[in-house]
């Protein structure tokens, strides 16, 4: 009998493309709305925008996963006006988004959305919090 661990690492992608760049997004932002720390935080500034929000996450990471280059937001500036983020907030992100990563791609693939979502993460940190 092949374990779930065995069958979920099986089903991870070994590359990424847009397609699965979606899937991640969805799934991040499924479990995002699901976490009783960052789920009102988003919900209460996306309702009715998740749709938007998507498609602009999907963008972004895209451009920096793949080089598409479709994102052209500034991402210091739409986190800037957000008033009751905190570093907690930032870690549970962080820790959500390399969960996610690691269930959706394989080791190789997975380090290609490391890497910039740690840059980001401490990027945002040190311009909000100094």
């Amino acid at each position: 009998m092949i374990s779930s661990e065995h069958r979920a690492a099986s089903t991870r992608e070994a590359n990424s493309d847009e397609a699965n760049v979606r899937t991640l997004v969805e799934a991040f932002y499924r479990r995002v709305d699901d976490d009783p720390l960052l789920g009102p935080i988003f919900s209460s500034r996306l309702e009715g925008r998740w749709d938007e929000h998507l498609a602009t996450m999907t963008r972004f990471w895209s451009s920096l996963v793949l080089g598409s280059k479709q994102y052209r937001g500034k991402v210091q500036d739409a986190h800037r006006r957000l008033a009751d983020i905190e570093p907690h907030h930032f870690a549970r992100w962080l820790s959500l988004f390399l969960t996610i990563i690691q269930e959706c791609y394989e080791p190789a693939a997975a380090v290609q959305f490391m890497q910039p979502a740690l840059r980001i993460a401490h990027s945002l940190q040190l311009s909000k919090f100094g």
